[in-house]
């Protein structure tokens, strides 16, 4: 699927897309730190939420101190038609709408390159902060910057 498939259309695209303001993690950070401590913001990797549910929403019951605890081994379920964990209630599977978990078409390579320059900035602020804060990196942001390094390094060793 192409998102943008000139320079043009990317900037038509992103004036009329708000949906990437929400991949600025760092300014939305920023502004909850603004009212909180760190050590009162526990962060969700979406990506470890999406493949070891039980284990983030077990973390995230002892970050807030629920008691009495809630072992969420026996209540999630992974449905391999599906692609993602859905709840058990009542001894039954129930999983999200026909809507969720299906699969999308691989991006092409031009809205890939685009997406990755303008989160460039972005993403090293958020790594930067993160770091500031004692936070872990996540997986995905530690492999987007060291992608986005080599990718720079190519183009600047063809255009020498």
């Amino acid at each position: 699927t192409t998102l943008f498939r000139s320079p043009a259309t990317a900037r038509r695209n992103f004036a009329a897309a708000p949906c990437l303001e929400p991949g600025r993690y760092s300014v939305h950070l920023e502004r909850w730190l603004a009212h909180y401590r760190p050590k009162q913001l526990h962060l969700v990797d979406g990506v470890q939420l999406r493949q070891d549910p039980v284990t983030v929403l077990n973390q995230l019951q002892h970050f807030l101190q629920i008691e009495p605890f809630f072992d969420y081994a026996d209540s999630l379920v992974y449905d391999r038609h599906k692609g993602f964990y859905c709840q058990v209630v009542g001894g039954r599977k129930k999983c999200l709408g026909k809507g969720k978990g299906r699969a999308y078409p691989a991006m092409d390579d031009y809205s890939r390159d685009w997406l990755q320059k303008y989160f460039k900035k972005p993403n090293e602020n958020l790594e930067k902060l993160l770091t500031k804060l004692g936070y872990e990196i996540p997986a995905w942001l530690q492999e987007e910057l060291e992608e986005s390094v080599k990718k720079l390094a190519k183009e600047k060793k063809e255009g020498a």
